[in-house]
Protein backbone atom coordinates (compact mmCIF):
# COMPACT_ATOMS: atom_id res chain seq x y z
CA UNK A 1 0.00 0.00 0.00
CA UNK A 2 2.47 2.00 0.76
CA UNK A 3 4.64 1.53 -2.18
CA UNK A 4 1.14 2.51 -4.37
CA UNK A 5 1.39 6.10 -2.44
CA UNK A 6 5.22 6.85 -3.54
CA UNK A 7 4.88 5.93 -6.60
CA UNK A 8 1.48 7.99 -7.48
CA UNK A 9 3.38 11.01 -5.51
CA UNK A 10 6.42 10.46 -7.66
CA UNK A 11 4.23 10.41 -10.71
CA UNK A 12 2.18 13.10 -9.66
CA UNK A 13 5.20 15.88 -8.45
CA UNK A 14 6.63 16.74 -11.89
CA UNK A 15 2.94 17.82 -12.57
CA UNK A 16 2.56 19.87 -9.58
CA UNK A 17 5.52 21.74 -11.25
CA UNK A 18 5.01 22.04 -14.06
CA UNK A 19 1.82 23.56 -13.33
CA UNK A 20 3.13 26.05 -10.46
CA UNK A 21 6.42 27.33 -13.07
CA UNK A 22 5.99 29.47 -15.79
CA UNK A 23 6.12 27.15 -19.30
CA UNK A 24 8.86 29.28 -20.88
CA UNK A 25 11.49 28.20 -18.23
CA UNK A 26 10.43 24.57 -18.07
CA UNK A 27 10.78 24.37 -22.16
CA UNK A 28 14.64 25.88 -21.61
CA UNK A 29 15.10 23.57 -18.96
CA UNK A 30 13.92 20.59 -21.10
CA UNK A 31 15.49 22.64 -24.44
CA UNK A 32 18.96 22.47 -22.65
CA UNK A 33 18.98 19.02 -20.42
CA UNK A 34 17.88 17.42 -23.95
CA UNK A 35 21.35 19.68 -25.37
CA UNK A 36 23.40 18.45 -23.09
CA UNK A 37 22.38 14.73 -23.08
CA UNK A 38 23.64 14.72 -26.78
CA UNK A 39 26.97 14.92 -27.36
CA UNK A 40 28.81 17.13 -29.47
CA UNK A 41 29.64 15.13 -32.98
CA UNK A 42 33.39 16.48 -33.27
CA UNK A 43 33.88 16.19 -29.36
CA UNK A 44 32.98 12.81 -29.62
CA UNK A 45 34.88 12.35 -32.90
CA UNK A 46 38.04 13.79 -31.04
CA UNK A 47 37.22 11.74 -28.11
CA UNK A 48 36.97 8.47 -30.15
CA UNK A 49 40.29 9.23 -31.91
CA UNK A 50 42.19 9.67 -28.35
CA UNK A 51 40.69 5.99 -27.42
CA UNK A 52 42.21 4.89 -30.81
CA UNK A 53 45.68 6.08 -30.37
CA UNK A 54 45.56 5.08 -26.55
CA UNK A 55 44.71 1.66 -27.68
CA UNK A 56 47.01 1.61 -30.47
CA UNK A 57 49.94 2.45 -27.97
CA UNK A 58 49.05 -0.01 -25.63
CA UNK A 59 48.70 -2.95 -27.97
CA UNK A 60 52.14 -1.76 -29.30
CA UNK A 61 54.45 -0.71 -26.21
CA UNK A 62 52.47 -3.04 -23.73
CA UNK A 63 49.93 -5.49 -24.74
CA UNK A 64 52.58 -7.35 -27.05
CA UNK A 65 55.73 -7.07 -25.28
CA UNK A 66 54.06 -8.06 -21.96
CA UNK A 67 52.36 -10.78 -23.63
CA UNK A 68 55.81 -11.97 -25.21
CA UNK A 69 57.27 -11.57 -21.80
CA UNK A 70 54.79 -13.93 -20.15
CA UNK A 71 54.85 -16.36 -23.29
CA UNK A 72 58.86 -16.34 -22.89
CA UNK A 73 58.29 -16.77 -18.80
CA UNK A 74 56.14 -19.67 -19.78
CA UNK A 75 58.12 -21.50 -21.88
CA UNK A 76 60.86 -20.79 -19.30
CA UNK A 77 58.95 -22.02 -16.62
CA UNK A 78 57.86 -25.45 -18.58
CA UNK A 79 61.70 -26.11 -19.71
CA UNK A 80 62.52 -25.62 -15.99
CA UNK A 81 59.71 -28.04 -14.83
CA UNK A 82 60.48 -30.33 -17.46
CA UNK A 83 64.53 -30.16 -17.07
CA UNK A 84 63.27 -30.59 -13.34
CA UNK A 85 61.77 -33.63 -14.24
CA UNK A 86 64.20 -34.70 -16.43
CA UNK A 87 67.00 -34.54 -13.60
CA UNK A 88 64.15 -36.07 -11.39
CA UNK A 89 63.70 -39.38 -13.57
CA UNK A 90 67.28 -39.59 -14.06
CA UNK A 91 68.32 -38.96 -10.39
CA UNK A 92 65.21 -41.92 -9.38
CA UNK A 93 67.35 -44.18 -12.21
CA UNK A 94 70.85 -43.68 -11.18
CA UNK A 95 69.12 -44.25 -7.14
CA UNK A 96 67.46 -47.35 -8.71
CA UNK A 97 71.32 -48.54 -10.57
CA UNK A 98 73.08 -47.59 -7.13
CA UNK A 99 70.51 -50.01 -5.26
CA UNK A 100 71.10 -53.05 -7.54
CA UNK A 101 74.89 -52.47 -7.33
CA UNK A 102 74.71 -51.90 -3.52
CA UNK A 103 72.73 -55.27 -3.55
CA UNK A 104 75.16 -56.87 -5.82
CA UNK A 105 77.57 -55.86 -3.72
CA UNK A 106 76.37 -56.97 -0.57
CA UNK A 107 75.56 -60.44 -2.10
CA UNK A 108 79.55 -60.50 -3.03
CA UNK A 109 80.57 -59.29 0.50
CA UNK A 110 78.60 -62.19 1.60
CA UNK A 111 79.56 -64.51 -0.73
CA UNK A 112 83.05 -63.76 -0.22
CA UNK A 113 83.05 -63.90 3.48
CA UNK A 114 81.14 -67.30 3.09
CA UNK A 115 83.98 -68.49 0.85
CA UNK A 116 86.35 -66.93 3.24
CA UNK A 117 84.50 -69.08 6.05
CA UNK A 118 84.86 -72.63 3.86
CA UNK A 119 88.29 -71.51 3.07
CA UNK A 120 88.99 -70.97 6.87
CA UNK A 121 86.95 -74.38 8.01
CA UNK A 122 89.00 -76.08 5.36
CA UNK A 123 92.09 -75.01 6.73
CA UNK A 124 91.06 -75.51 10.14
CA UNK A 125 89.93 -79.42 9.50
CA UNK A 126 93.45 -79.70 8.04
CA UNK A 127 95.72 -78.26 10.88
CA UNK A 128 93.17 -80.83 12.97
CA UNK A 129 94.05 -83.29 10.68
CA UNK A 130 97.78 -82.91 10.83
CA UNK A 131 97.87 -82.36 14.56
CA UNK A 132 95.68 -85.37 15.10
CA UNK A 133 98.48 -87.40 12.44
CA UNK A 134 101.41 -85.63 15.11
CA UNK A 135 99.41 -86.62 18.14
CA UNK A 136 99.19 -90.32 16.56
CA UNK A 137 102.56 -90.60 15.68
CA UNK A 138 104.04 -89.51 18.64
CA UNK A 139 101.39 -91.97 20.84
CA UNK A 140 102.96 -94.62 18.29
CA UNK A 141 106.78 -93.27 19.39
CA UNK A 142 105.65 -93.53 22.67
CA UNK A 143 103.67 -96.82 22.50
CA UNK A 144 106.79 -98.08 20.75
CA UNK A 145 109.20 -96.41 23.19
CA UNK A 146 107.10 -98.12 25.88
CA UNK A 147 106.92 -101.66 24.01
CA UNK A 148 110.79 -101.37 24.39
CA UNK A 149 111.11 -100.31 27.71
CA UNK A 150 108.39 -103.29 28.45
CA UNK A 151 110.81 -105.76 26.66
CA UNK A 152 113.62 -104.33 28.14
CA UNK A 153 112.58 -104.65 31.63
CA UNK A 154 111.10 -107.98 30.81
CA UNK A 155 114.42 -109.69 29.79
CA UNK A 156 116.20 -107.89 32.78
CA UNK A 157 113.93 -109.23 34.98
CA UNK A 158 113.88 -112.97 33.49
CA UNK A 159 117.74 -112.39 33.45
CA UNK A 160 117.71 -111.61 36.96
CA UNK A 161 115.16 -114.01 38.10
CA UNK A 162 117.27 -116.64 35.85
CA UNK A 163 120.65 -115.52 37.82
CA UNK A 164 118.63 -115.44 40.94
CA UNK A 165 117.81 -119.51 40.23
CA UNK A 166 120.98 -120.37 39.27
CA UNK A 167 122.39 -118.99 42.21
CA UNK A 168 119.65 -120.54 44.49
CA UNK A 169 119.75 -123.92 42.44
CA UNK A 170 123.37 -124.00 43.08
CA UNK A 171 123.38 -123.57 46.97
CA UNK A 172 120.47 -125.96 47.00
CA UNK A 173 120.87 -129.42 44.97
CA UNK A 174 124.36 -128.48 44.84
CA UNK A 175 125.13 -128.91 41.31
CA UNK A 176 124.39 -126.58 38.37
CA UNK A 177 121.52 -126.09 35.55
CA UNK A 178 121.71 -126.68 32.52
CA UNK A 179 120.42 -123.74 29.99
CA UNK A 180 117.11 -125.54 28.96
CA UNK A 181 116.66 -126.52 32.56
CA UNK A 182 117.09 -122.73 33.36
CA UNK A 183 114.57 -121.77 30.53
CA UNK A 184 111.94 -124.01 31.31
CA UNK A 185 112.03 -123.06 35.13
CA UNK A 186 112.09 -119.44 34.47
CA UNK A 187 109.47 -119.35 31.70
CA UNK A 188 107.28 -121.46 34.36
CA UNK A 189 107.98 -118.61 36.99
CA UNK A 190 106.97 -116.02 34.66
CA UNK A 191 103.48 -117.68 33.75
CA UNK A 192 102.48 -118.24 36.68
CA UNK A 193 103.17 -114.37 37.88
CA UNK A 194 101.29 -112.91 34.83
CA UNK A 195 98.12 -115.05 35.70
CA UNK A 196 98.60 -113.88 39.33
CA UNK A 197 98.85 -110.52 38.11
CA UNK A 198 95.59 -111.05 36.11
Amino acid sequence: MKKKLLHASVLLLPLLLLTSCESQSISDTIQSTINNALPNLWVSLAQLGAFIVTVFIFFKFAYKPIKEKIKARNEYVSKNIKDSNDALNKANDLKAESEIKLKEAHKEANKIVEQASIQANIEANKIKEDAQKDIDKEMDNVKALLKEKEEYLERKSHDEIVSSALDASKEILGREFTHDDNDKLVDDFISKMKEENK
